[in-house]
């Protein structure tokens, strides 16, 4: 069986996991007794704020400045890699009550799974090397980490996980006929060179290049 590894890139896509993220959010707080999860909703929107801040912060370095592991090839943490891995393990855990314990971890551990299926896509579309995958999603774990932690006794209502579904649903088979062309590593890119004082953004052939050539006068 041949897989299309293009399915998987619209569930780390940031117009998809936003939304959702944001909706499920939203859903938490407005429920009865809903003020009770601020802390945990709170924790899991800002670790995700800092992580996408991470990954825009990474990329613009590497446009900039050439910063990363030229032996790795590691110039950057995988954007969607990152969003996968953050977002679905804590979704999918949101959904089921934690009194049903083992389900909540099963629940979390689809989530974990589809995380590393979207990171693996990465690698065989060739958007990313496998340490730029790695990295992603070793930082989308600390999130789940962080926001599990905050939000063991938080859940939605019955009602609500059957719209939190039909959303998912619904962005997720809207994203794979209309996911938007964001041209983001373009923008990361010219802000890079900008604010380094280049004409160009550093490109990874030519960064992994001046590495090689280094070693070989070495010799």
């Amino acid at each position: 069986m041949t897989w299309d590894w293009n399915w998987f890139t619209p569930l780390g896509h940031v117009a998809v996991v936003w939304p959702l993220m944001i909706a499920i959010a939203g859903l938490l707080v407005v429920r009865p007794g809903g003020k009770t999860s601020l802390v945990g909703v709170a924790t899991w929107l800002g670790a995700m704020a800092v992580a996408s801040l991470l990954v825009a912060a990474s990329k613009v370095a590497f446009y900039g400045w050439g910063t990363g592991i030229r032996e790795w090839n590691l110039t950057c943490f995988s954007g969607h890699s990152v969003l996968s891995m953050a977002f679905w393990p804590v979704a999918l855990a949101l959904l089921l009550p934690p009194r049903l314990a083992r389900s909540r971890h099963a629940a979390c551990a689809a989530g974990l799974l589809i995380g590393v299926l979207v990171g693996v896509s990465r690698v065989r579309l060739n958007a990313h090397p496998p340490s730029e995958v790695i990295a992603g999603i070793a930082l989308g774990l600390l999130v789940v980490s962080l926001s599990l932690k905050a939000m063991t006794e938080t859940c939605l209502k019955a009602k609500q996980t059957a719209l939190a579904l039909a959303l998912t649903v619904m962005i997720s088979a809207w994203s794979g006929i209309h996911l938007p062309n964001l041209p983001t590593e373009h923008w990361l890119g010219r802000l890079g060179a900008t604010l380094a004082g280049n004409e160009q953004p550093v490109h990874r052939h030519s960064w992994l290049k001046a590495e090689a050539d280094r070693k070989h006068s070495n010799y």
